[in-house]
């Protein structure tokens, strides 16, 4: 009799949801909504996403007409800026020539497109791109 009523219950907890209602979920704190919902994904003034500092990464290099055309440059590897006319070594890769700092030597630099100017910024690139360097 008991395993009746076990499976009649079982049996009667269809979902209600039909056609085009919205339906209820739950879940744990575990639970992990898309990308748009979560703040770490919404960019603010003072927060640069993992996706920002990509696509940031992505400009220092083969970028020769930028840098010289811009006002200022930085270094995201020594936190240092300085103006265009400073840089005296480049590299030649086969779409274009990539900039190399001339206070520390490493290919991190970018232009002033980006801000490079708030430390914020170059704390979170060091640290994102570099934090390997600092385990070692």
């Amino acid at each position: 009799m008991r395993y009746f009523i076990y499976l009649s219950v079982i049996i009667s907890m269809k979902s209600r949801v039909k056609g085009d209602f919205h339906a209820r979920f739950r879940g744990n704190a575990g639970v992990k909504f898309p990308c748009v919902t979560r703040l770490k994904c919404m960019e603010t003034p003072n927060n640069y996403n993992d996706n920002y500092l990509e696509f940031a990464h992505k400009s220092c290099s083969s970028h020769k007409t930028e840098i010289l055309t811009a006002d200022l440059c930085g270094c995201f590897y020594c936190k240092q800026t300085f103006l265009p006319s400073e840089i005296d070594e480049w590299i030649e890769e086969k779409i274009g020539e990539t900039a190399i700092c001339p206070k520390c030597g490493i290919d991190s630099i970018l232009s002033s497109k980006f801000p490079i100017t708030d430390k914020l910024f170059f704390d979170r690139m060091n640290k994102y791109f570099f934090r390997q360097c600092e385990q070692e």
